[in-house]
């Protein structure tokens, strides 16, 4: 029954939005959030409207369940509006667009961003998860001045939870990525550019997502926190420069002792699972990292700073790890990916067991042996 801890804007307590329950994912009253403005110049949002609230997923599924979520059971929230705590059932979820307007005239797009009303009416917008990195926390020095919302689509349940990012493959800004174009910074990537891949030459990138995360996000949960890979780590001049990962980033293994492990010279493992390799380590002096994830055609091995790593694979984890939009937009471009049958296939070998994984590092440092020997640098 973990307790997901988040900064919300509560935005004020209205009539009940999803005034017919028996319609799921409807949500019949939009006015609250449909071409409405929070706060202004003489009364700041920021200032007065910050709440630390606490989600309970009680059914540990990952996701904050409104009350028409296929449990059956919405999810409670309790927060301190100044009066003492209070606790909720979540009623009802969409999704906004609109703008951020700071108290020293600047401004910032809101792509997507979720708000919640709960079953005692109180409404409130989440404050970390919107497509293409927005923040509200972004700002904080200046503070917000007001809010503009638009409605956008309706979500009876979704999943804006932390783990998010815990189990999916993410690039830190500033990683090069081998290109037609010679080595590029992962965030000046865009949808159709032709990465260069072990097995297929250059593909076209057919999907980025991105997240930042300040350091507010890293102290609540130390499992974003990115894994550095130290230039040489990984062997000779693998990678040739600190490469930033999150912990779940598989990393290719190139190595006899792989085939004596696993039947095949070539594993992906994941980089958390690789710790005990010098020059591997959890990342505690990063305050922020803004994360990105590529997707191809099909599950590929690319370079990122040299090294050879994997790109986003689609494998039911992975889908249920990224958000509900990057879900929708991904299922959109390979539909067949929700065909009950479908296998992802995976560019090289994933072991099952994380101890095997641990122990092929330890087998790795104790032979003195490095993790990729691939002579080919393309």
């Amino acid at each position: 029954m973990p307790i997901i801890t988040a900064d919300v804007l509560y935005l004020g307590n209205f009539s009940d939005m999803d005034t017919n329950e028996d319609k799921k994912g409807i949500v019949e009253d939009t006015s609250p959030i449909d071409g409405v403005t929070y706060g202004s110049a003489a009364n700041p949002l920021f200032s007065n409207s910050l709440v630390t609230a606490n989600f309970n997923d009680s059914n540990n599924n990952g996701n904050l369940d409104s009350d028409h979520a296929t449990s059956g059971v919405g999810e409670s929230v309790s927060y301190d509006l100044g009066s003492g705590t209070t606790s909720s059932v979540i009623d009802t979820v969409a999704t906004v667009s609109g703008t951020i307007y700071y108290k020293d005239g600047s401004s910032v797009t809101i792509n997507e961003a979720y708000v919640y009303q709960l079953q005692n009416g109180d409404l409130f917008i989440y404050n970390s998860n919107w497509s293409g990195s927005t923040d509200l926390n972004q700002n904080t020095g200046v503070g917000i001045e007001s809010l503009d919302l638009d409605y956008k689509i309706d979500r009876e349940w979704n999943d804006i939870y932390a783990g998010e990012i815990e189990s999916i493959v993410c690039f830190a800004a500033g990683t090069l990525i081998k290109t037609i174009k010679g080595e590029c910074e992962i965030e000046s990537l865009s949808v159709g550019d032709q990465v260069l891949t072990m097995d297929a030459g250059y593909q076209p990138i057919s999907w980025i997502g991105r997240r930042h995360l300040n350091r507010r996000d890293l102290a609540k949960n130390q499992k974003l926190r990115p894994i550095r890979i130290k230039a040489g780590a990984l062997g000779p001049n693998l990678p040739t420069k600190d490469l930033l990962v999150s912990p779940q980033h598989r990393v290719l293994i190139a190595s006899p002792i792989a085939v004596r492990m696993f039947g095949t010279a070539e594993v992906l493992i994941p980089v958390n699972k690789l710790l005990a390799l010098e020059g591997i380590d959890i990342d505690l002096g990063v305050r922020e990292v803004e994360y990105f994830h590529i997707l191809l055609d099909s599950h590929h091995i690319v370079w990122s700073n040299g090294a050879q790593t994997e790109t986003l694979y689609t494998g039911p984890e992975a889908l249920k790890s990224v958000s509900s939009a990057a879900r929708e937009e991904i299922t959109s471009l390979f539909p067949e990916i929700l065909d009950p049958d479908y296998i992802a296939s995976s560019a090289r070998q994933i072991p099952e067991k994380g101890k095997r994984m641990k122990k092929l590092a330890q087998r790795l440092v104790q032979n003195n042996k490095a993790a990729q020997h691939l002579e080919m640098q393309l």
